[in-house]
């Protein structure tokens, strides 16, 4: 699941490399066979698919009922049942979800920040054309991906030893601020090569946060029973999101070229318009960010020492 996921929300340089070294044999004249390398994504998801099916089961009835018999205490001390919070939100309908704070804090998070390293990752070769540095295309497609990859796995592995520490919620407030700090560089120092490293890098790090901890805190804040219901609209949102912030580059840069007849726009203005939108919009989702924080912080129920000195997991 993992690889697949670099594949679609980062790059396809995995199965690029998987394909070029292992299926086509390092074959040359047949380095780009585009039906093959999709048949290679197909084969892998009938794979992860199968595994699904076979080795994916519901608790047993006994942990399912200790699972939903644990109290906690909320913030005054006054001893709460985890199976009430359950009910309440498992019958939250689709109306009601749309009243919901903690769900638009979510929603509007998620969109606002991962709509934009969407952009700069489709649109990253053509960046670094304006600003003539193309000849380094190679490497700048790589980074993304590969920063993406290393940071998922060390953001999710650290975001559960010490979620008592540093909630889930602020650790989105990092990724928010590496996408400020991307998009200030982008817009203002793009034309420095080693900095459109950083700015690039630094996109990497906002979207493995992003998508790492989107699904985990949608589960943690609303019921995890309406998970794909959940995730599903802010992902449809964040698409609807992404194909007009890419139409609204596409025509401010288009507008930006001053020779006639020519494809490619240079300099530092044809991409301010469009990075000026992301910076934009990645200071306006700290706002709801901040709420989430605040929201999540005062109101997640707290673990209650049982009687035998054991402490009750907190789902």
């Amino acid at each position: 699941m993992g690889t697949l996921n670099c594949f679609f929300s980062g790059s396809p340089f995995v199965y690029s490399l998987v394909y070029y070294h292992v299926v086509n044999g390092n074959d040359p004249d047949n380095l780009e066979s585009f039906p093959r390398l999709m048949l290679l994504v197909a084969i892998s998801f009938a794979v992860v698919n199968s595994l699904c099916i076979l080795f994916l089961r519901r608790l047993p009835e006994s942990k399912e009922r200790a699972n939903q018999s644990i109290s906690y205490e909320d913030i005054n001390g006054i001893p709460n049942d985890l199976s009430k919070m359950l009910e309440k939100d498992a019958s939250m309908s689709t109306t009601c979800l749309a009243g919901n704070c903690n769900f638009h804090a979510l929603l509007w998070v998620f969109t606002l920040t991962s709509s934009v390293g969407v952009f700069v990752t489709n649109n990253l070769t053509e960046i670094a054309t304006s600003v003539r540095l193309d000849r380094h295309n190679p490497t700048l497609v790589l980074l993304i991906p590969v920063t993406t990859m290393v940071v998922s796995i060390l953001i999710g592995v650290l975001s559960d030893k010490y979620i008592g520490t540093f909630p889930r919620s602020s650790v989105v407030l990092i990724g928010i601020g590496s996408f400020i700090i991307s998009q200030m560089l982008f817009l203002l120092l793009a034309d420095v090569f080693s900095l459109l490293i950083i700015a690039t890098i630094l996109v990497g790090i906002g979207n493995a946060i992003m998508w790492s901890l989107g699904p985990v805190l949608t589960a943690d804040i609303l019921y995890i029973g309406n998970l794909g219901r959940n995730w599903g609209l802010i992902t449809l949102v964040n698409a609807i999101f992404c194909f007009a912030l890419q139409e609204v580059f596409g025509v401010m840069y288009e507008n930006a070229i001053t020779t006639p007849n020519e494809l490619f726009c240079f300099g530092l203005h044809c991409l301010r318009g469009a990075f000026g939108i992301g910076l934009t919009s990645t200071l306006l989702s700290f706002l709801p960010a901040l709420v989430l924080f605040i929201r999540t912080k005062s109101s997640f129920p707290k673990p209650k020492p049982e009687v035998n000195g054991t402490i009750a997991i907190l789902e």
